[in-house]
């Protein structure tokens, strides 16, 4: 495995945490100085460098700052995707007992019982997926609270889709890698993308649309021209990540799981072992009670605890649950 950890190092810088780390090591520096009561900002060459930074140009230092961050941030991805994910082996140990193995300095190895896995999340964040690129995680009980699960139940780092959707299956013991596969999903109806559109312009658009139009009344009518700017840039956004997002939404069954799919900042597929989920839990809004949508939720007892199928057809959800778990919903169901 080793040769194939450096052969997915190109996947590494694909996170998020690659200036989410950066930001995270310096406040930590921070607030250890500021414990230990150094006042980091009175320091001559702290100054001197913010007093530079402000009086240079900033179509120059601003895109240099971003470009060291970004390097800043890949170089530790890299660093600690080798030390986390070295001498990687995900296998059967026998017919009882899934094993991952892992790690460079420290050693990491945990033993998933074939009783206590509910099942496996494929997960493909925005970045990573761009770069054809997915990881996998077991569900499964026994792993500790919803952190320690998600840290103790992956499978496979960042690493090529198709290496990602062979795990997944061999996580299930199956030899195909059809249940993880858009086709075989049911999409959900049209007004689950008006939704996400009409969410991405009350939170993402309108605010601060106002807010640089009350500015611009108020200080200067520059900030106008950036308030219709920023309207056409961030309503087209929201469009493409609300169609996305409506896109990725799937749900289906396929042998003894339950198969759904959602997320566009990180579009995760769920394949859940039926027999496993304890209730069904049904929601709704205003817009969704008015346009026939249902969110479903399965509790589990592993992972999360809850695992949801966002904006089904209303008419639909009660009978897909039904089918899922037989016996659960009969007392409220009308045949």
């Amino acid at each position: 495995m080793p040769a194939a950890i450096w052969r997915w190092l190109r996947y590494a810088p694909l996170t998020f945490w690659v200036i989410g780390g950066v930001g995270v090591a310096v406040g930590t520096v921070l607030g250890v100085l500021d414990g230990a009561g150094v006042e980091w900002w009175k320091a001559g060459p702290v100054r001197a460098g913010f007093e530079e930074f402000g009086q240079s140009a900033l179509w120059v230092t601003v895109p240099a700052l971003l470009i060291a961050v970004l390097t800043a941030g890949s170089l530790g991805a890299l660093a600690l995707y080798v030390e986390n994910w070295w001498g990687l082996r995900t296998e059967w140990s026998d017919d009882r007992t899934l094993t991952v193995r892992r790690g460079l300095l420290t050693t990491r190895s945990v033993g998933i019982e074939r009783d206590r896995l509910r099942g496996v999340m494929l997960r493909e964040p925005l970045l990573l997926r761009a770069g054809g690129g997915a990881t996998v995680q077991a569900v499964a009980g026994g792993l500790g609270d919803a952190e320690e699960a998600q840290r103790r139940g992956s499978l496979l780092p960042p690493a090529p889709r198709a290496t990602a959707l062979r795990v997944a299956a061999g996580a299930l013991r199956r030899s195909d890698t059809s249940p993880f596969r858009q086709p075989s999903l049911t999409t959900h109806p049209r007004p689950a993308l008006h939704q996400r559109v009409r969410r991405g312009l009350y939170l993402a658009v309108l605010p601060p649309v106002v807010t640089l139009l009350a500015l611009g009344v108020l200080l200067t009518p520059v900030l106008l021209h950036c308030a219709w700017m920023y309207a056409a840039v961030a309503t087209v956004t929201v469009w493409l990540l609300a169609r996305d997002a409506h896109r990725s939404l799937g749900h289906g069954l396929s042998g003894p799981y339950l198969l759904t799919r959602s997320g566009t900042f990180s579009r995760d597929t769920l394949a859940l072992r039926r027999d496993t989920i304890a209730a069904w839990t049904l929601t709704t809004s205003p817009y969704g009670r008015r346009h026939g949508l249902v969110t479903l939720t399965a509790a589990v007892a592993a992972g999360r605890h809850g695992y949801r199928i966002p904006d089904l057809d209303a008419g639909e959800a009660p009978a897909f649950a039904a089918a899922a778990s037989p016996g659960i919903l009969d007392e409220w169901l009308v045949r």
